[in-house]
């Protein structure tokens, strides 16, 4: 699986053992990015813990809020990324 700025897949698949020696081979259909994913993911958690939320939306900071979530997302991947998780 190589590794792209934006994670690579969310959601890899795995075709096991598809020659019949044990081998394992890791491949994307592509789709959503682990970076989208987790800026998602932040932004659910976001939008849940702050009541104030929707106000703000109302009056225009919808691409800051969305901003944020991607800030938070490249942090998580810059930790992956430190920590080896892949």
């Amino acid at each position: 699986m190589s590794k792209q700025k934006d994670g690579g897949s969310a959601f890899p698949m795995i075709d096991s053992d598809i020659n019949g020696v044990g081998e394992h081979y890791y491949f994307s259909t592509g789709g959503m990015s682990r970076r989208q994913w987790y800026a998602g993911q932040a932004l659910a958690g976001m939008l849940a813990s702050f009541s104030g939320m929707f106000s703000l939306l109302e009056h225009g900071y919808a691409s800051k809020i969305a901003n944020g979530a991607f800030m938070i997302a490249d942090a998580m991947e810059a930790e992956s990324e430190k920590q080896n998780v892949v």
